[in-house]
């Protein structure tokens, strides 16, 4: 399985673990590569998962190499979704699943920042579903499902900022996010109650 967009690779491992399965990282930010990596040692799953630095838009795997693939918030950092949909699908065996889960544009108005992927509207790479959907159909994919997130984005806050009330430190993907995380995910919070955005997940099969 390929993880794109890894970062420190919670979800390789998790997944992993949990299907006793070999899944490949690839990030462009080396630290969280290797930081993952030694997180996997340290959890005895370096065997089952590698990750490593590299661009999504040219993935250093030769063609039909993966029995499925997924990517977590991740789109919302790449502009040009058609080169990244078309190097996903080369990499892909035909039958393979392609799970997408990102922040996508489901009303209009202006959006609030900095947000937790784009400090500035010209760092924002964020899409419509119906984009996804076109982009994803062009580079050989067949869309199987796609179910929005917006309730389930909003109790994750609403739990997060109850536990930021108990006053405990959670270590977390939030560490990362330094000084701005609380104007960043009051911004991105916001943008979901008034419709602007939310998580959507699509499932896809190359052909």
């Amino acid at each position: 399985m390929l993880d794109i967009g890894c970062g420190l690779g919670g979800p390789a491992r998790q997944i992993a673990a949990h299907y006793d399965c070999q899944v490949t990282g690839i990030d462009l930010t080396r630290d969280y590569v290797e930081a993952g990596n030694v997180l996997s040692g340290w959890l005895h799953l370096a065997e089952r998962v590698s990750l490593q630095q590299g661009d999504a838009l040219r993935l250093p795997f030769a063609d039909g190499s993966f029995t499925a693939a997924y990517m977590l918030h991740v789109g919302m950092n790449i502009a040009d979704k058609s080169a990244l949909f078309s190097e996903v699908a080369r990499v892909l065996r035909a039958g393979a699943r392609f799970g997408v889960f990102d922040v996508m544009r489901t009303g209009v108005g202006e959006l609030s920042y900095p947000l937790p992927w784009a400090s500035t509207a010209v760092t924002n790479a964020i899409a419509a579903p119906e984009q996804y959907r076109d982009t994803l159909s062009a580079a050989g994919f067949e869309i199987l499902s796609e179910r929005q997130r917006r309730d389930a984005a909003l109790d994750y806050f609403a739990r997060q900022r109850a536990q930021a009330a108990t006053g405990r430190a959670v270590l977390g993907v939030q560490t990362l996010m330094g000084a701005r995380r609380p104007q960043m995910v009051r911004n991105m919070s916001e943008s979901i109650s008034a419709g602007l955005i939310a998580p959507v997940e699509i499932i896809a099969r190359r052909q």
